[in-house]
């Protein structure tokens, strides 16, 4: 097996790993011991046992970091690189291309958000090779996960009864928890892994929700939704506020994340127990350029935003509105466009996007994704 990793050539090259030798050698360890081998490789110069429990969290939390270790590799390989890249777009005095390449080290270092394609153009191909080998990186890092667990489900089952046996009660526990835990980890990479159209999805966060089939929501007020090869393209009637309303209620805090094209002018987000509750506007259609901010307990009044609102008519925008207790935060492609003041702390209600036409002309956007995700705490 090959890892491909970036060098600060920029080329790809085959490096030598040995995570599966370290997968079949920890696996063979746990094949082989059962408790009794485990308790007596497990004893201390007195001769006292220790918990068995801690041996194999310790061996285990050892494997997480080696199966890690690809990933940090090419994520290391891929800031080296765009280092070569900064220094270079320094020379030639470009600062909206400085200004990209800064964005994307900042992501890549956890420290913002994804730039938009736009934004870093020059170094899309880059960026589309490091995301596609980075998706390969973590899908090994999975199966590895879970053949351990696996492997080792008989171990963990016998250290439990063993405990229970011994009357250590929190012990037993300890262990049910530590293998419970353990798989939603596990679960959570897998959720993370299988939305890569999700941008700014990062490890430890849930997807509570997507619209991926007609099933997962509901026209409302005259939209129609489509689905056409990846994408969904959602039609309201003139001067309608028609919408998809997620089959699922929300209560915060959530973050609804949209990569979204509007094709008619007014995109609208909604939130709330009335169908028509709108709280985010852009492109409104009084003033375009005022992005609209409305309190969905109607405890305070709508916010105006100046020369925030505007979208350009046919262009993707990844958009994400954080909906938190107190707070809510409205971001376009990782930039802070507006945020507003609001009690939601008892709200559960289902969430929704769609256009608003002209007096003649239908309302139309395109939809890549549209998401629900809960923030890692």
């Amino acid at each position: 097996m090959y890892w491909r990793l970036f060098t600060s050539s920029g080329s790809l090259r085959p490096a030598g790993s040995d995570l599966p030798g370290q997968v079949a050698c920890l696996c063979l360890l746990l094949l082989l011991a059962n408790h009794s081998i485990l308790l007596s490789q497990n004893q201390d110069d007195s001769g006292s046992v220790k918990n068995p429990l801690k041996t194999f969290q310790l061996q285990y939390e050892q494997f997480k970091e080696e199966a890690t270790q690809p990933i940090l590799q090419l994520k290391a390989g891929y800031l080296n690189r765009l280092s070569d890249e900064l220094e270079a777009a320094k020379a030639e005095g470009i600062l909206k291309r400085v200004q990209g390449i800064l964005a994307e080290i900042e992501w890549v270092e956890g420290k913002g958000k994804m730039p938009g394609d736009e934004d870093v153009r020059t170094i899309l191909g880059l960026r589309n090779l490091y995301l596609s080998t980075l998706k390969e990186r973590e899908q090994e890092r999975i199966e590895a996960l879970e053949d351990v667990l696996r492997r080792s489900e008989t171990l963990l089952e016998n250290i439990q009864k063993d405990f229970t046996r011994e009357g250590k009660i929190d012990e037993a526990v300890a262990a049910q928890k530590f293998s419970e835990e353990a798989r939603a980890d596990i679960a959570r990479l897998k959720g993370a892994l299988e939305t890569p159209g999700v941008r700014g999805l990062k490890e430890g966060d849930t997807v509570l929700w997507q619209m991926e089939s007609a099933g997962d929501f509901k026209e409302v007020e005259g939209c129609v939704a489509k689905k056409l090869g990846g994408s969904w393209t959602l039609t309201s009637p003139a001067e309608k506020r028609g919408h998809i309303e997620s089959n699922k209620t929300f209560t915060p805090p959530f973050r609804i994340s949209a990569l979204v094209a509007s094709e008619s002018g007014d995109l609208r987000f909604y939130y709330g127990p009335e169908t028509s509750m709108e709280f985010v506007l852009f492109n409104w259609t009084r003033n375009p350029t005022t992005l609209r901010l409305a309190d969905p307990s109607k405890q305070q009044g709508i916010q105006s935003v100046p020369e925030r609102g505007l979208l350009r008519v046919g262009e993707t925008y990844h958009i994400e509105v954080l909906v938190e207790e107190r707070k809510i935060e409205v971001f376009v492609n990782g930039e802070l466009r507006g945020n507003t003041r609001t009690d939601l702390s008892r709200f559960r209600e289902h969430v929704g996007i769609g256009p608003f036409g002209t007096a003649t002309v239908p309302g139309r956007l395109i939809l890549e994704n549209f998401t629900v995700i809960q923030p890692k705490e």
